[in-house]
């Protein structure tokens, strides 16, 4: 943190009295995050100065660190020669991100001016989309035949080096380029030379296909703890790569959305400055809290008679209608984390709401024995209640088993509305943000007003 202070202190320095010749002296021994990191903290006329002085290949490289909103600005003050520089070196993954930014006119004029073999790179992944395999994969690879020498191979990859980073595989094709091997460049270094690529292959490829969900393939990079991962399409060619670093990305963007669907925030609220904006984003989240709390002041209403002529019933309703919300949130937390990760067996649904229901019940029953102590403890053998007495007996029943009863089916749904959502193809996160919590409250209400009504009124008066 302090030598990322210093560099910035010396970047405004520099910014300030420096020369431009001084300035791109200093840019260049900047590695490309830090000096995103920098760049984000200067001003809008800062970035023109930086970007203007930095090559295309460095600014190619630096342009996608960028936080999205940053970048964006960014993007609109280039100049359209600098544009095409930049998409003209990045790899096809990173030129498709940066051109689907741009207005269709401008997106169109850059693609017309790059490399016509770069344009053709990019006009076809455009067309897959943006959270799929081949939303996220990049084209530049390398390929062989299964015939192909040691040594052909290694004059394959020199061919390509300016174009294909992080090399981990060589992937093999056949006639029709189809998939049917990798080849993992130590055993291709310690190779004879005429050996062919058939004898050093692996056969056992680990693929995606081309429309598979961008969750998935980072589930897969996990769970195979792969560097690399060939992208093929329904007939098995081979059209592209991931690699790691695309599937960080990934990982990353999938985690600030979950977190923003769980606080009840539409996904780009990071990216949004405009208060306007922000606020109307939230308003449908907020609205279905304010229609299930509603609800919940509905049922208060309606027992309204109750509750006057039993006060003391009150002292406990927040208590419940908390636990009751927690337990969920917890719930539905769980299961959507474990969903994300693939550790949630789908087939095995039942089991995990059984499970996570009895956890429920569990601590509901030991709370609940908590409050039934705590009632004979806090008042009086028996309680005022208008014209009536109410043993604490009665009261203390009432209050641990609507807990007992409120955080078991509060389990129950919290593990089982995220897993009805996957089913719908909804994205679970989004259970644990409004749903839960406004339901939970409802018949947390529901639950502990009927069983005062149906014990303290109908038996124990």
């Amino acid at each position: 943190m302090a030598e990322e202070r210093k560099d910035l202190d010396d970047l405004k320095q520099i910014l300030r009295y420096g020369s431009d010749e001084e300035l791109r002296d200093f840019l260049s021994l900047l590695h490309p995050a830090d000096l995103a990191d920098l760049i984000e903290q200067a001003e809008p006329e800062e970035r023109d100065r930086i970007f203007r002085l930095l090559p295309p290949e460095k600014a190619s490289r630096v342009l996608p660190e960028i936080e999205d909103w940053y970048r964006n600005e960014i993007i609109k003050r280039l100049s359209h020669n600098q544009i095409v520089e930049i998409v003209d070196e990045m790899p096809s993954d990173e030129a498709v991100d940066l051109v689907s930014e741009l207005p269709p006119e401008e997106a169109r004029r850059v693609l017309e001016e790059i490399e016509k073999e770069d344009s053709e790179k990019v006009r076809r992944l455009l067309r897959y989309p943006e959270e799929s395999a081949g939303g996220i994969m990049q084209v530049e690879l390398v390929s062989v035949r299964a015939n192909a020498t040691v040594s052909e191979v290694i004059e394959e990859i020199r061919k390509k080096r300016e174009k294909v980073q992080d090399l981990h595989y060589v992937f093999v094709v056949d006639e029709d380029n189809r998939l049917v091997g990798v080849l993992d460049l130590s055993r291709l270094l310690l190779a004879e030379p005429d050996q062919r690529v058939s004898e050093l292959m692996k056969t056992d490829v680990i693929k995606v296909r081309v429309d598979m969900d961008q969750e998935q393939v980072a589930e897969m990079f996990r769970r195979y703890n792969l560097f690399t991962l060939p992208v093929v399409d329904r007939e098995g060619r081979l059209v592209g790569r991931i690699t790691a670093d695309d599937v960080f990305e990934v990982m990353a963007d999938e985690a600030d959305e979950d977190f923003l669907l769980m606080a009840g925030a539409g996904e780009a609220e990071l990216e949004e400055r405009n208060i306007f904006k922000s606020a109307w984003a939230r308003l449908p989240w907020l609205t279905i809290t304010f229609v299930g709390e509603m609800v919940t002041g509905a049922v208060i209403g309606f027992y309204h008679q109750l509750l006057q002529q039993l006060i003391v019933l009150t002292t406990f309703l927040p208590i419940i209608m908390a636990m009751g919300g927690n337990v969920g949130n917890q719930s539905a937390t769980i299961v959507v984390r474990g969903l994300a990760t693939g550790k949630i067996d789908l087939r095995k649904v039942g089991k995990l709401i059984l499970h996570q229901s009895l956890i429920g019940f569990l601590m509901g029953m030991i709370i609940g024995v908590v409050l039934v102590v705590f009632t004979q403890f806090r008042y009086k053998s028996t309680i005022y209640a208008s014209t009536i007495y109410v043993s604490t007996i009665y009261v203390g029943l009432v209050v641990g088993l609507s807990i007992c009863l409120v955080m078991t089916i509060a389990a129950l749904v919290g593990t089982a509305l995220p897993l009805i959502f996957k089913r719908f193809k909804v994205d679970p996160a989004i259970a644990t943000a409004p749903f839960i919590s406004t339901f939970c409250d409802a018949l947390s209400t529901l639950i502990y007003l009927g069983m005062a009504n149906l014990l303290l009124i109908k038996l124990a008066l």
